[in-house]
């Protein structure tokens, strides 16, 4: 796994603490960056610069932090957030988060917001829990095209037959290996549940500034996905594989 540099997570005696805690954490930044981000605003745009500026004045620490234009990519992504990975040992040094952004390319339409409170929450659940971040760049690219269209976004598949298919795809994996990738699952879905409801602050948003033309959707991506359900699932399939591990270790071991 690739180590997170000091730029890419907060310090330990910052995040110490229960899984809930960090994740408490993670929200308190969220309604900070968004209070910074209301009082930036001055019209129906705001710069991709001001936006780091927002982020700077919302975390207590140095963050590695780029904001940048989706460009070509917007037709297909309506953002996404990646790591900066740098030098001879791959270190995780940052967060690049890509947004849609208006004709020049340098600024996010406000109409858009809801894509940023998205994609932030993601950096915030990142630098609170430094080891999920290392297993997201850990994982084989067959593993996460799984994920992407097995797990994530197949709204119409039940549960039971998502069972299967992941008992299926990781049948030929070691213990480790199963493991791995059920903790990046666990994870994975844990932080989109946290970046959809995050985005429920565009509600709040459009009652601030009722004269910019936002947008009225309803965002529901939590129920409508169904993530809950997968995530508990998902849950239950790595606690088996867990105390099976023990199990064995313990054969060994004594």
């Amino acid at each position: 796994m690739y180590d997170v540099s000091k730029m890419a997570k907060l310090k330990y005696s910052i995040i110490k603490g229960s899984v809930q805690k960090r994740d408490t954490q993670a929200e308190n930044l969220s309604k900070v960056f968004y209070r910074n981000f209301v009082k930036k605003i001055s019209g129906d745009r705001i710069s991709l610069s001001s936006l780091k500026d927002v982020f700077i004045k919302t975390v207590p620490e140095k963050v590695g932090i780029s904001f940048l234009s989706m460009g070509k990519n917007e037709s297909d992504y309506d953002g996404f957030m990646s790591t900066m990975i740098r030098g001879k040992n791959k270190k995780i040094c940052g967060y690049q988060v890509y947004l849609p952004t208006d004709e020049c390319g340098k600024n996010l339409k406000v109409e858009n917001a809801n894509v940023l409170f998205h994609e932030v929450r993601h950096v915030f659940d990142s630098l609170v829990h430094p080891k999920s971040i290392r297993r997201q760049n850990y994982i084989s690219p067959d593993l996460q095209a799984f994920y992407d269209n097995t797990i994530y976004v197949s709204e119409k598949i039940k549960i039971g037959e998502m069972k299967a298919k992941i008992e299926g795809i990781t049948k030929g994996l070691s213990t480790e290996e199963k493991i791995d990738f059920l903790q990046f699952c666990k994870n994975e879905l844990s932080t989109e549940i946290n970046a959809f409801t995050n985005e429920k602050l565009y509600s709040k948003l459009r009652k601030t500034f009722k004269n910019l033309k936002l947008k009225t959707k309803r965002f529901d991506d939590v129920e409508y996905f169904h993530l809950k359900d997968r995530l508990k699932l998902i849950k239950k399939i790595l606690k088996y594989e867990l105390s099976l591990a023990r199990a064995e270790n313990k054969k060994l071991y004594g």
